[in-house]
């Protein structure tokens, strides 16, 4: 997932990773949990209560590509695409 690339890689800004992990959560795809959940780690988002950009964005990604969002119905059957 090049998303996940981008995030991982030192060659980008934080801006630029947070874009990156608020794209994940847009496209709701259940496959990119896996990644956010070693971003929350990376940027120490366990706890709730962490209230960083990065972090807020993690927890609404994981939310998204849990239960979905108003957009998910576009990315539906992507595979057929």
């Amino acid at each position: 997932m090049s998303l996940a690339l981008l995030v991982r890689s030192d060659n980008y800004s934080e801006k630029d990773k947070i874009h990156a992990v608020w794209a994940m959560g847009q496209i709701a795809d259940s496959e990119a949990i896996p990644y956010i959940e070693e971003f929350q780690e990376k940027y120490d988002c366990i706890d709730p209560t962490q209230r960083s950009k990065m972090c807020y964005e993690l927890y609404k990604a994981i939310k998204w590509c849990t239960s979905g969002n108003i957009t998910s119905w576009m990315y539906k059957k992507r595979e057929n695409w």
